[in-house]
């Protein structure tokens, strides 16, 4: 539970679905109040409502809002749909927290993020892979470690089982801000100049990226076809090693001593030790009631918190609208699914 008392806030839930009942179970457990739950199938609505002590079942948003005194909206719909939420939210004077990507286009982000600052709300993209502790634990050791050299970002992902081809790249689209944003975390300030990145783009559901960002190799893989599923991410730096797992949310370091010896333990040592620290960390979760989505609790606390305490978002405009041009650069190039007015950002 966070230090500070949150149960003033009064929260809407905008999207029944898997992710909308996440994200209710891990507001509720911050100790706010979920006061309504809206999908446009009412009885999906109700099924959760009823499950979120008695909050309010809507199928309209107009209706949320005119009939709760709502401090937050969280938008758990498909993306098409995020530009109209988050505007009507964002107009009522409600902050949101809006399941990435944020909007279509980083054109449509921008808009939106100049109309919250117009309004005085938060706007805030679940950018949740940089709020594991394996992330805290990686900034904690990183000046430790060296200079860092090499970014490997490796997801495998069943998200796009049986759909088309067009589906399999927009859920790559979708992916692309985990990196982007992870790697906004472990160098702050950092620019995301993707339009020098190179990429392979071999065959539907399969993206490859290579890029050189402030003098570190950044390397992206992306497939919709790979299994086992996986999401991981290694950080090669001058006296050491990080590898994080994303999917659990654990990083396991080590240090770059070189001996015969330790080449010789390194296969047993490191499997052990990983071993020890997911074990470790699983028990950890499941203490905490986080068996899914690691990162979203703590991004999401720290969003309340700013705006219980009138404090800056967890994630600043100038970062989201960076992944979101970022994104659309991807698209376009590689992937070819992003519309023209994506070319009002560069």
């Amino acid at each position: 539970m966070p230090n500070i008392d949150l149960s003033n806030l009064k929260v809407g839930i905008v999207g029944a679905g898997l992710m909308g009942r996440w994200h209710t179970k891990y507001a509720r457990r911050l100790g706010v109040q979920v006061v309504s739950i809206l999908d446009h199938d009412l009885t999906l609505a109700t099924k959760l409502a009823k499950e979120s002590d008695g909050a309010n079942a809507y199928s309209k948003l107009e209706a949320m809002l005119s009939s709760e005194q709502l401090d937050v909206i969280h938008i758990c719909t498909p993306l098409d749909s995020h530009f109209q939420l988050v505007s009507q939210a964002i107009t009522a004077g409600v902050h949101v927290f809006v399941e990435k990507p944020l909007a279509m286009t980083a054109a449509e982000t921008q808009t939106l993020l100049e109309l919250a600052a117009e309004h005085g709300v938060t706007l805030c993209p679940v950018h949740q892979f940089g709020f594991q502790k394996g992330v805290f634990d990686s900034l904690a050791r990183m000046d430790s470690l060296g200079d860092l050299l090499h970014l490997r970002f490796t997801v495998a992902s069943a998200g796009a089982e049986g759909g088309t081809e067009k589906k399999q790249d927009e859920i790559i689209a979708d992916v692309i801000p985990h990196p982007l944003s992870i790697l906004q975390r472990l160098r702050p300030g950092i620019e995301l100049n993707t339009q020098e990145w190179t990429g392979v783009h071999a065959r539907a559901g399969e993206l490859n990226l290579t890029g050189n960002t402030d003098g570190t190799i950044i390397d992206i893989a992306v497939s919709m076809n790979a299994r086992p599923t996986r999401c991981q991410l290694e950080l090669f730096f001058s006296q050491g090693k990080i590898f994080l797992n994303l999917f659990h949310g654990y990083a396991v370091i080590e240090t770059g001593e070189v001996s015969r010896v330790q080449k010789m333990i390194q296969p047993l040592s490191g499997s052990l030790k990983e071993f020890f620290i997911a074990s470790t960390n699983l028990l950890k979760r499941s203490i905490k009631s986080e068996p899914a989505y690691p990162g979203l609790t703590q991004l999401l606390e720290n969003f309340y918190i700013s705006i219980v305490n009138k404090t800056h978002a967890p994630i600043s405009p100038a970062e989201i609208l960076a992944v979101a041009a970022a994104r659309d650069d991807i698209s376009k190039r590689f992937l070819n699914i992003v519309s023209d007015d994506a070319e009002a950002i560069s």
